[in-house]
């Protein structure tokens, strides 16, 4: 890897001093215009552009001896995406076998070499409003301890959890309400039709 780092900003490197090199020779650019064709040296770097290039330049040398050196390290890590813990499966969450689930795929992906794992975890899942929040809050508690212990870093997204069921109960109090029977060809009766149309709106 350290090979393939030097030799890209090896040919970064000339690519710069190609563009700052005005008194190198310099590959000709061909031109065909109307069956003519002109060899042409590329323009000299521009005054304004001069110091950039330059900086860019150092940067460069820089970056190429660093990594030559060994001296070169990234803050980046594999990681991978912990689907188990997705905020979106709701309820399944609060299972006993969610967390065994959850340890099973951090050993996969720590024989994997795996050093990071990305969890999303729906607003507002863990405010003390939403039904259910303390044993979400002890479930995620519960990964991120085992995401630790395995010395991965943890990254967590947080974004608005899709509704599901929890649409049907939008008040705490009625949020563990047991949905009513309902068998397959069985007739329902109509309560209300709104004959109302919503369009998207510019």
């Amino acid at each position: 890897m350290r090979r393939g780092l030097t030799a890209a900003l090896a040919l970064v490197g000339v690519a710069l001093t190609g563009c700052g090199a005005s008194q190198q020779a310099a590959t000709t650019r061909t031109t065909t215009t109307a069956g003519t064709t002109t060899r042409q040296a590329p323009a000299e770097v521009p005054a304004t552009y001069q110091p950039l290039v330059d900086t860019l330049g150092a940067r460069v040398a820089d970056l190429n001896t660093r990594a030559a050196g060994g001296t070169l390290h990234s803050s980046s890590v594999p990681a991978a995406e912990l689907l188990n813990a997705d905020g979106n499966l709701g309820p399944a969450l609060l299972s006993p076998l969610a967390i065994t689930n959850v340890n099973a795929i951090l050993d996969r992906f720590q024989a994997l070499h795996i050093k990071g794992v990305t969890v999303e975890v729906g607003f507002p899942m863990l405010l003390p409003s939403f039904a259910n929040s303390p044993g979400y809050l002890s479930f995620y508690e519960q990964v991120a301890a085992s995401v630790h212990r395995r010395g991965m870093q943890l990254d967590v997204e947080e974004t608005p959890a899709f509704p599901g069921f929890t649409a049907l109960f939008p008040d705490r109090e009625n949020a563990d309400r047991p949905f009513p029977h309902i068998v397959e060809g069985e007739s329902l009766e109509l309560l209300n039709l709104k004959p109302e149309q919503h369009f998207t709106e510019p």
